[in-house]
């Protein structure tokens, strides 16, 4: 057995267990010099504190992983260095797990899903991990999976969800649809809440993200989706069907169907996300929503849809859009930078609309009384001189430079910050220049008694961001 990588694990700390699939020597005792050479025996052997460390190499088949580390010592189960360490055609499936450390490993070609995380499973991490051309089956899928019941403030973050190629199936449905990551809804009395997806790249997936199966109802998941890059995806970018989600800082780009879809749920937060070059950028139903400084750019139907009820949901009521920048979206047939459909109510206030396209569009039969939208527009402003609309204002706009997607403005109106800037956030560059997280051991709180403080047994409002927190 060698290891030609440059190591960061003392090979002499008793804490550390090795794991090579190529392992050649007759005794396996899983230290560095006779490693074991199947990841199952390391996990027959680990506790809490304790580093399963992976050789490069490659590692196929599925594994079944039921180990649990502790607030203060968890268990981590990672590479050995800068070498290559390959999960071929396999999936992981983590049950009722806690504390551990999941990190620097490489998914490629798995069927159906590579990581599947199920039961109560409550603060593991999920760090740099590349997940390679997996739903190659050709049927629905979902590479990364939350399900069951009771999992929480569980963090998957600075993940590739890399596909080569999109879904050439010509019509998407739930028997074909390809789903890079999906955090189900667990059940009334014990939902799935409190998930964090961070700084993640997704591409050429149908769906990146669903939050929510829409099953239980309304429920407040307390999910955070922010600093995600998210590209080419056959459908939406971000699914979400549960309610109290923030969704923010993402960079959505060339999605045929909405950069972000909210399906069900209500007081969601969908702040400072750029979206562009897509069918539309914001669809919306259920209630007391806020869509705010968002920058939209080239979204072909609408940038926002306050949408309608149908069959599985109801129409947006009581939502909030304001301080959003729309460039040139809205120029397809019937669309508008901000379409209401009939039944919706909203505020509109504080937008800068830029193009030809009318700056919203009220799709209310007016002389219904039951479902009539109730719609206030105010202190809103547009480049269009043409049109005439309440709550509207025509006036020059001149961005600091629109031919390098720069909408940087004096206006007054519209979104502020990096979302309007065309040198967008660069995760890799972000996360080096953030405060680095310590992965070596638990994020620690700690009371004036030394006890930790740990995120669902304290009744502090901002242990929950605290824990995973970057800074």
């Amino acid at each position: 057995m060698t290891d030609n990588t440059k190591q960061i694990f003392d090979i002499e700390d008793p804490r550390n267990i090795w794991v090579c699939p190529d392992c050649d020597n007759g005794s396996e005792i899983g230290t560095h010099e006779k490693p074991f050479s199947s990841i199952s025996a390391a996990l027959k052997k680990v506790t809490p504190g304790q580093n399963i460390i992976l050789m490069p190499g490659i590692y196929e088949g599925d594994e079944t992983i039921e180990v649990c580390g502790s607030i203060r010592e968890p268990v981590h189960i990672t590479a050995s260095g800068t070498g290559d360490v390959i999960i071929e055609r396999g999936c992981w499936y983590f049950y009722d797990t806690s504390d551990l450390v999941v990190s620097g490993l490489t998914f490629k070609n798995t069927p159906h899903g590579a990581i599947s995380v199920v039961g109560s499973c409550l603060r593991n991490r999920f760090h740099k991990i590349d997940f390679i051309d997996c739903g190659s089956i050709g049927k629905a899928s979902c590479t990364f999976y939350f399900g069951g019941a009771g999992a929480r403030f569980n963090l998957i973050e600075n993940c590739n969800f890399i596909r080569s190629n999109t879904n050439s199936i010509d019509e998407l449905s739930a028997k074909t649809a390809i789903v890079g990551l999906m955090v189900s809804d667990g059940n009334d009395d014990n939902p799935i809440a409190n998930h964090i997806i961070r700084r993640n790249n997704f591409c050429n997936y149908d769906k990146a993200v669903i939050l929510g199966a829409g099953g239980i109802g309304e429920f407040e998941s307390g999910h955070i989706a922010e600093y995600n890059k998210i590209e080419n995806c056959s459908f939406d970018g971000i699914t979400v069907k549960c309610g109290d989600v923030q969704i923010r800082s993402n960079l959505i780009n060339g999605c045929a169907g909405a950069g972000i879809a909210l399906l069900g749920g209500g007081y969601s937060i969908i702040e400072s996300n750029r979206i562009s070059a897509s069918s539309q950028g914001i669809t919306v139903n259920g209630a007391g929503h806020t869509a705010g400084n968002n920058c939209f750019v080239k979204c072909q139907f609408a940038a926002v849809t306050a949408c309608c009820a149908s069959e599985n949901s109801e129409a947006a009521v009581n939502l909030f859009i304001q301080e959003n920048t729309v460039v040139e979206c809205g120029g397809a047939d019937n669309g508008a930078g901000i379409i209401m459909e009939q039944g919706a109510s909203c505020i509109i206030q504080k937008n800068l609309f830029y193009g030809s396209a009318r700056a919203y569009s009220c799709q209310v039969d007016k002389s219904a009384i039951a479902g009539k939208s109730q719609v206030i527009v105010n202190e809103n402003l547009t480049s269009n001189k043409s049109q005439q609309l309440d709550g509207v204002s025509t006036g020059d706009i001149e961005f600091s430079s629109f031919s390098d997607g720069n909408f940087q403005n004096e206006s007054g109106y519209g979104a502020s910050g990096w979302v309007l800037c065309a040198d967008t956030f660069d995760k890799q560059a972000d996360e080096a220049l953030a405060v680095q997280e310590n992965y070596a051991g638990a994020y620690k709180l700690e009371d004036e008694d030394g006890e930790p403080i740990i995120p669902g047994e304290s009744q502090a409002d901002d242990v929950f961001g605290k824990f995973f927190g970057e800074d």
